[in-house]
């Protein structure tokens, strides 16, 4: 994959109902190198919620306010899906 952050901060949004991102921007950390549209996960309120990234490269300043308690956003696991051969059934 090509190298596409310069710093690692990025902004995304939560899932709501429905499955759709909320339309609200959030500030999170990156260990990882992520594109606009990738779905990670946070875990935040006791539960692991889905967040869509939305920008990415953010200016560190944006962050400093909410440094210490940022939460650094973790990929999911990929789900693999296998075919069933139909000779097995």
């Amino acid at each position: 994959m090509i190298k596409t952050l310069t710093t690692n901060v990025v902004k995304g949004e939560f899932f709501g109902k429905g499955g759709k991102p909320s339309g609200r921007e959030y500030t999170f950390y990156i260990d990882e190198d992520v594109l606009v549209g990738d779905v990670l996960e946070v875990f935040t309120r006791g539960r692991n919620s889905d967040v869509m990234i939305t920008k990415i490269n953010v200016d560190p300043a944006e962050i400093e306010p909410y440094k210490n308690v940022a939460k650094t956003l973790t990929p999911k696991p990929r789900e693999i899906k296998f075919e069933e051969d139909a000779d097995n059934e």
